[in-house]
């Protein structure tokens, strides 16, 4: 007996790897890109990104968790009429490329992508923007700044994951590094794609009327890409939220927290309690709007952003 229950634990743990480990992607990033899409080589991966327009304003655009720089389409021409602008896919998501050597960098790690966006500023030789989070994006944002204050002449959170906790407990954390997970988490992911970003991306909006075929379409573009499960997992696993509230004291520059009147997502109030505690911010709230106002209510939120930038 003692031999059978050795040969069942030895199996099921050594079935993954004798399992199909294929990607459900099949398209590399550059078969992916479109007319708009722009890659910079940053640390041994290809930065996909979204560039335009010239000035001394620069804005740097930051995506959320599932996102990409689609998320800004509505907005980035307007926006660039007015200044520099860039919006690029955070590593695990859209177009950037997923590289699994960490030996020089993890690429995936939250530490990482505060420096990413440092990097790419001074790759286009940027000295100081203002920057933009939207959802995650913003929790990357508001750390990014406190890592680099003297990097930033205004933020704008939008939206944003700063009082959620992380997405898994300590104690939870170390089993996502089994190799078993390794493999079973992006099959997993694969297959709940759908149920992981359109559910979601269907309650980020008040008006499900107004969400378009195209915006389905960009937002599956990821699953395409191959080995797009490995990298979103990884993120995952690295994702690390630190407790942002601590440092209010220390923000130094305006700030302009926006959020929609019926966000499911990030709820509402606690944008507006983040804009209480922020002494130099400004607060708009955006009406019968959710999560996602650059694109359900593009107009009114350029109009804010910009009325905030050019008064402060």
């Amino acid at each position: 007996m003692n031999k059978f229950w050795v040969f069942l634990f030895t199996f099921l743990w050594t079935l993954p790897f004798l399992l199909n480990n294929e990607s459900a992607g099949t398209k590399t990033i550059y078969e992916l890109a479109d007319d708009k899409s722009y890659f910079v080589k940053i640390d041994g991966i290809d930065i996909h990104l979204n560039k335009k327009g010239e000035g001394s304003k620069k804005f740097i655009l930051v995506h959320g968790f599932g996102s990409s720089t689609y998320t800004w389409e509505k907005v980035i021409d307007e926006l660039s009429m007015y200044g520099e602008v860039i919006s690029y896919d955070r590593p695990g998501f859209g177009l950037t490329e997923r590289k699994f050597d960490y030996s020089k960098e993890n690429y995936f790690s939250s530490e990482y992508q505060k420096d990413l966006i440092i990097k790419i500023m001074d790759y286009f030789n940027i000295e100081k923007a203002v920057i933009i989070g939207s959802s995650a994006g913003g929790n990357i944002a508001l750390s990014t700044y406190y890592k680099y204050p003297e990097r930033f002449e205004g933020i704008v959170l939008t939206d944003p994951v700063i009082y959620q906790k992380n997405i898994f407990s300590d104690i939870v954390k170390p089993f996502l590094y089994v190799p078993q997970f390794n493999y079973l988490g992006p099959k997993y992911i694969a297959e709940n794609a759908e149920k992981i970003f359109f559910d979601i991306y269907e309650k980020s909006w008040y008006d499900k009327n107004l969400i378009t075929e195209n915006d389905f379409i960009e937002y599956q573009k990821v699953t395409e890409v191959i080995d797009w499960e490995k990298g979103f997992y990884e993120f995952i696993k690295y994702l690390k939220y630190e407790d942002l509230t601590k440092k209010f004291d220390k923000i130094k520059i305006p700030v302009l927290v926006i959020t929609g009147s019926d966000d499911l997502i990030v709820p509402t109030q606690d944008s507006i309690k983040l804009s209480e505690n922020i002494k130099n911010s400004t607060l708009k709230i955006i009406d019968e709007c959710g999560h996602l106002p650059q694109e359900e209510k593009p107009e009114e939120f350029l109009e804010t952003v910009l009325s905030f930038v050019f008064q402060n």
